[in-house]
């Protein structure tokens, strides 16, 4: 039997990946084991002539199963490997070939997001109508503790399911997915008169270019807007996926240097409301808008827009995969502390339904810009916040940067460091050790409860 590896990690062999991959070879040394890096070579997928194309074809050919392993950049897979499944779902002879085969994943990361991530792949597996086996979702140090043992289990039972053919069927892709848009869009260009520059918008776009809806919708929300707003064209700028270098995490320096820093400095930093406008491709954002998102990775662990506002616009087929939506609602809770102020969407939407969403839009923005007003976090940005804050706390050494803005904002908010809190637990602790004392305080403990809220409600 043989299994192919498809390695997403923009680090390659030195990546926390590729030792899980690793693990699973030096323990299943009668399985042959293969693997393609797709990091350093996904591009010369376009040359259709690469041996680089060949070999993929070859090695998928001769497995019996696909393994997707990845680590998780910003609730999903990184670019490169958004670049690659782009690629597939436009190549005949590859999607003839997964057709059918079994496979699974395999995720690293430190679990943010990983559900997003998961998700996503699942989604796509029943796209390509291939027979799906429940993958796995691994700490990166999983492999360093008692969780290494789950590693062989798992694979063991992909390889039974495969041997013994489980997996019968797979669902019809047409119940996922539509190819096409449902109709051209075409809004007018409603001009607000002469741009205020009070508040400063950066719009930032991808696959605009190629996606005629997305063109009309980015011109109706910069024409409708009473800001002005600076567009940032992806498909026009230069910016390199990230190479997983963890360099940039002590201090913010990013080792390749492109127009990214540029734009990222003197635009995004200095903005009032940041705007991602890109299309869904493969059932996701666009591989270039992923590519920038992966590149603020030196400051994604900690909140570096929470003064600011997040609007996102997506053209193309949303309702079917709601993980983009909490993608975006992750995003924005995690980086900007609070909900998007509005997400615009195509899906199942005519003109008049578009352009009322981006009137809305605009009204919501107004308004939380002069009233200092915004949307508090969900269970997702508060369990984000709790996940990266201690992780951050116990690799502070690497994450300076971060370090220092969490110290900066007094964010390491660890229940511990409460002490009229801890005082008031160790009191009532003292308390329901006393049985009259206790029934009296269960019977009274709704008004207890409220009482601090008195002061403020008058009641």
């Amino acid at each position: 039997m043989q299994i192919l590896f498809i390695n997403g990690s923009p680090k390659g062999d030195i990546s926390f990946t590729n030792q899980y991959i690793n693990y699973i070879s030096k323990n299943f040394s009668h399985i042959r084991i293969k693997k393609i890096d797709l990091s350093k070579k996904y591009r010369l997928l376009e040359n259709t002539q690469s041996d680089f194309k060949k070999t993929l074809v070859n090695q998928i050919k001769e497995s019996d199963g696909i393994v997707w392993a990845f680590p998780v950049y910003f609730f999903s897979v990184p670019a490169q490997y958004k670049f690659f499944i782009e690629y597939l779902i436009k190549d005949r002879e590859l999607l003839s070939l997964l057709k059918a085969k079994y496979t699974t994943y395999i995720l690293t990361s430190m679990n943010v997001g990983d559900n997003l991530a998961a998700d996503y792949m699942r989604h796509l597996m029943y796209r390509l109508e291939m027979k799906f086996y429940e993958g796995i979702s691994f700490h990166m140090f999983d492999m360093l503790t008692e969780q290494r043992s789950l590693i062989s289990k798992f694979f063991t039972r992909f390889i039974s399911v495969i041997e013994k053919d489980l997996i019968k069927q797979t669902p019809s892709p047409n119940i996922f997915y539509q190819e096409k848009p449902e109709f051209k869009i075409d809004l007018k260009s409603n001009n607000a008169g002469k741009k205020n520059k009070t508040f400063k918008y950066i719009l930032v776009s991808s696959n605009s270019c190629d996606d005629s809806n997305l063109k009309s919708i980015i011109r109706a929300f910069i024409s409708s807007s009473k800001y002005e707003i600076v567009e940032i064209n992806l498909d026009k700028s230069i910016i390199f996926p990230c190479k997983g270098h963890i360099n940039c995490v002590y201090n913010e320096d990013c080792l390749i240097k492109d127009c990214y820093q540029d734009v990222f400095s003197n635009e995004i930093l200095s903005s009032d409301v940041i705007v991602f406008a890109t299309s869904i491709v493969a059932d996701h954002i666009h591989y270039r808008m992923k590519m920038f998102m992966d590149r603020i990775m030196p400051v994604a662990h900690h909140p570096v827009f929470h003064d600011k506002h997040f609007v996102g616009i997506l053209s193309g087929k949303t309702r079917h995969v709601q993980y983009i939506n909490q993608f975006f609602q992750l995003f924005s809770e995690q980086l900007f502390l609070k909900q998007p102020t509005g997400l615009i969407t195509t899906d199942g939407r005519d003109n008049n339904d578009i352009e009322a969403q981006i009137n809305w839009v605009h009204d919501e923005l107004k308004c939380h810009l002069q009233n200092s007003f915004h949307r508090l976090q969900t269970f997702l940005g508060k369990a984000t916040h709790k996940m990266v804050r201690d992780e951050l706390y116990n690799i502070r050494f690497l994450f300076k940067s971060s370090h220092n803005f969490y110290k900066k904002h007094k964010l390491y908010d660890f229940p511990q460091k409460d002490t009229g809190a801890r005082f008031r637990r160790y009191l009532f602790s003292l308390i329901f050790l006393v049985p009259f004392l206790r029934k009296r305080v269960m019977r009274n403990i709704t008004k207890f409860m409220i009482k601090p809220f008195s002061k403020h409600t008058g009641i």
